[in-house]
């Protein structure tokens, strides 16, 4: 009998419960902001939804014409992506990723091509998406791997005997584009971020200033610094989706290990890492910088980094064969 008047208890608890979570619901859709909240929700689960059917759908395709064409090995190019969205992405999302909170309509008048354009300048420079960083870490994975694949690297090495030259012209060329690039990148979103930041007359800054002017300078002359490690490990490894999937480890793993480690490593071993440097370097002058490294020492840390990469590839390039 104890046992029955329990369970309608606890029925009676649970139905009360979805009740009033139902009219507080019902209450929220009253008010522009609940209403506009769920058509947000709406939409996005509805959008994430699609992207994931389209990217089971092409993995699945994939699959099948690797094994169509006989090649099983390839099956790596797909199972590596998989894993490293599967481990690596939800964590990021969660540990990193600010809460999309879309009622900030209600509180700015910010219009939504506006509010989108923040969200999409300032998300590069996030450990979320860096777009620029990784899309340069490919080009300087294949700038190596593609030789390798193709089997021109024995001509390149026929032209150029002295493989160390090899690895520098690379390096060379492959540094010049990325700086070139990467500074019109950095250039182009600061003065599109300031210009819309002005035009709702909020703080901003222009390139006269000099804590923004070293900020976009020191951002613009590390550009090839990622590509430099990628190009490196396309040397050591020799292998495209092997090199990607390290310098994908080198960038996100990092950041991600290292919320979870105790503070005292954070602050006297993790600053020495190329993502810590980097930005005591472009960022460690402003008043509300992090405690990390001084700009100088972060600076002789990344070009220690820089010249162990290098130089791991040329030592791999020395004692291997095309």
């Amino acid at each position: 009998m104890a046992r029955m008047t329990a369970g309608v208890n606890l029925r009676t608890q649970y139905a009360a419960v979805a009740a009033m979570r139902w009219q507080l619901l019902l209450n929220s859709l009253q008010t522009k902001r609940g209403g506009f909240e769920l058509g947000a929700r709406i939409l996005s689960q509805g959008f994430f939804a699609l992207v994931g059917l389209g990217i089971g759908l092409g993995l699945g395709f994939g699959a099948w014409q690797i094994m169509a064409h006989d090649s099983p090995r390839m099956l790596a190019a797909l199972f590596w992506p998989v894993l490293i969205f599967w481990q690596v992405v939800p964590i990021m999302v969660t540990s990193f990723r600010e809460n999309a909170d879309l009622s900030i309509f209600l509180r700015f008048p910010v219009s939504f091509p506006s509010y989108a354009l923040f969200y999409i300048l300032f998300g590069l420079f996030d450990i979320g998406s860096l777009v620029g960083g990784i899309v340069f870490a490919v080009l300087g994975v294949r700038a190596i791997t593609a030789e390798y694949s193709s089997g021109m690297i024995r001509l390149s090495l026929t032209a150029t005997p002295r493989r160390e030259r090899l690895l520098a012209a690379k390096a060379a060329v492959l540094a010049l584009v990325t700086l070139a690039a990467g500074t019109v990148m950095t250039v182009i979103m600061f003065l599109v971020a300031q210009a819309i930041l002005s035009g709702y007359h909020a703080p901003s800054a222009g390139l006269g200033d000099a804590d923004a002017l070293r900020a976009v300078l020191a951002t613009s002359v590390m550009s090839p610094i990622v590509p430099l490690f990628a190009l490196s490990l396309g040397f050591m490894l020799r292998s495209t989706a092997g090199a990607i999937t390290s310098v994908l480890g080198l960038i996100f793993v990092p950041a991600i290990v290292g919320a979870i480690l105790p503070q005292s490593w954070q602050d006297h071993v993790l600053i020495y890492l190329p993502g810590p440097a980097s930005d005591a370097i472009a960022f460690g002058q402003l008043p509300d910088a992090p405690h990390g490294l001084s700009p100088a020492v972060a600076a002789l840390v990344l070009a220690g980094w820089t010249a162990v990469f290098l130089g791991g590839a040329l030592l791999a390039l020395e004692r291997r064969d095309a």
